[in-house]
């Protein structure tokens, strides 16, 4: 059982909210898909957890509820030891975000002198795609950017300012082709959707690999990602808890026990947050308008509780 200190908002919260496919799934009428906060108490079971712990972790429609509360409980199997360097606000952000990184990094299974195009870099995933990415090593990666703002963030995590394309130029592909050394590229990792989708389909390889995380792919680039013999991967979080496997739910506890381990060794810095408020009726009304109207401006909203 843990005493919430931090929530975190996320798109899929209002999205769950009006009804979304993972809607079905939940438990709870109470909402919210990650958390930080201090264990009150343990199962006589439960190894490697104490009573006054600090955790985070990511409960999907694994908890007793959402993290839209004073307290809940989860399988051990779920959550991890906070990263020390991080705040509960900071370590509220990261958990969904890194383990959306970390598979779709692993399930693309990218070798060094491979392309990789990613959609949505200022975002909260694809930042975190390009940072784990850059500190492996890699060096050929693209990304888009809308504004200044967002592409002087994306240049701060180490990649280089003429990998980065402005959305709203033309012949966004044509540049990236030029950029890749008059070659497609061996992955895209789609964290956009719609015309990105498109755009991505045009430029990726045939046979190549596109990882789908958005799920919102358009018919026309199903099609020709299709036609190129495109491996599509699909990204979903919640995947190891469908069957309710406790087998499974502990690749939750060793993901984020690796993501901890990258913070606190300061191989990525910790995602902006934005502090919405306590607890409070009003406080997620806001978020969720700012969610949906797209306002976050590259910053994780958060919900302090318990403070």
């Amino acid at each position: 059982k843990i005493k919430i200190r931090s929530a975190a908002f996320n798109p899929i919260d209002f999205q769950m909210r009006k009804g979304s496919s993972e809607s079905k799934l939940l438990k709870s009428v109470i909402l919210g898909r990650e958390m930080s906060g201090i264990i009150v108490e343990v199962h006589p079971s439960v190894t490697g957890f104490n009573v006054e712990d600090e955790v985070y972790g990511y409960v999907s429609n694994l908890g007793s509820n959402g993290a839209y509360a004073e307290y809940i409980v989860v399988p051990a199997t779920i959550i991890a030891h906070k990263p020390s360097n991080l705040d509960f606000n900071h370590a509220a952000a990261v958990s969904l975000v890194g383990l959306t990184s970390i598979q779709a990094i692993e399930k693309c299974k990218i070798t060094n002198g491979n392309s990789v195009f990613i959609t949505g870099g200022a975002g909260g995933v694809g930042s975190m795609i390009i940072r784990l990415l850059v500190q492996k090593g890699f060096n050929k990666i693209y990304t888009t950017a809308g504004n200044k703002e967002s592409k002087q963030k994306i240049i701060s995590y180490g990649l280089r300012s003429e990998n980065i394309i402005n959305y709203n130029d033309e012949n966004i592909a044509e540049k990236l082709f030029t950029l890749n050394q008059n070659d497609k590229m061996d992955f895209c990792i789609d964290t956009v959707g719609k015309e990105m989708s498109d755009l991505c389909a045009e430029i990726i390889k045939i046979n190549a690999t596109y990882a789908d995380i958005a799920f919102l792919t358009t018919e026309s680039a199903r099609e020709l990602l299709f036609d190129k013999g495109v491996t599509i991967i699909n990204i979903s979080n919640y995947v190891y808890g469908i069957e309710g496997d406790n087998e499974k739910l502990k690749y939750y506890n060793n993901r984020l026990t690796l993501l901890k381990s990258y913070f606190e060794n300061n191989l990525i810095p910790k995602t902006p947050v934005n502090i919405i408020g306590n607890l409070e009726v009003e406080t997620v009304a806001k978020a969720h308008a700012i969610l949906e109207k797209n306002e976050t401006r590259g910053k994780k909203l958060i919900m302090e509780i318990n403070n």
